[in-house]
């Protein structure tokens, strides 16, 4: 056993680092902020804090997995509830575009999806927000019920 732990010692310090890191590199290529689709799970508070702590531009992978995530049982989850919603937000002023994508492609609990532009529960600028989704060259059928939402949301506010 001793003689087995000396020959990992040499074999160890024998390799160099800087080539075992490029190894490593080649071998492992995944983006950090990545969650694989097949991974996404309803009402992941993990994942809202991966896209929390992105840069501006989110993928999309993340944000079709979040938009997956949404979903009526997390309604229960008061924690979720509120970050996701922020998040929601997040990504609306920043990727408008990605959402109305992510809401065509994906089998998503759309009536809560839109609840929450209805019923936001931070101050967001809703008009801006209405023209960025005015503004989207994106053919989508939940474009014109989002945009319902804000309107709606943005009269009972006043």
């Amino acid at each position: 056993m001793r003689n087995f732990i000396i020959f990992i010692i040499v074999f160890i310090s024998s390799c160099k680092s800087s080539d075992l890191n490029s190894d490593i590199k080649s071998v492992v290529k995944i983006e950090e902020d990545t969650v694989p689709l097949k991974q996404c799970i309803k009402c992941d508070l993990d994942l809202c804090k991966i896209i929390d702590t992105s840069s501006d531009n989110i993928s999309t992978n993340n944000i079709n997995c979040f938009i997956e995530s949404l979903n009526n049982k997390c309604k229960d989850n008061v924690e979720f509830s509120e970050f996701s919603n922020s998040i929601l937000f997040k990504i609306s002023y920043k990727q408008a575009d990605e959402i109305l994508n992510a809401l065509d492609k994906n089998n998503v609990d759309t009536a809560y999806i839109l609840d929450v532009y209805r019923n936001p529960l931070l101050d967001y600028d809703i008009d801006s927000l209405i023209s960025i989704f005015e503004q989207s060259k994106i053919n989508s059928r939940f474009k014109t019920q989002i945009i319902k939402q804000l309107k709606d949301y943005k009269a009972s506010d006043e």
